[in-house]
């Protein structure tokens, strides 16, 4: 999920993650999300993981 303050929670955006972009430390600091309206970057801190069960 993408968090946005534009919407109440439980209503942020959906998106999978489809490029990382690495700091100069090596640590993941910026993804790039696709999503139904297009690609967007974000910082990680601006995403809540959602876990996936087989």
């Amino acid at each position: 999920m993408i968090l946005e303050k534009t919407n109440q929670r439980g209503h942020w955006p959906l998106g999978r993650v489809v490029e990382v972009f690495k700091g100069p430390d090596g640590h993941v600091r910026v993804v790039r999300v696709k999503t139904s309206k297009g690609d967007i970057t974000r910082s990680i801190t601006k995403l809540s993981l959602l876990e996936v069960t087989d």
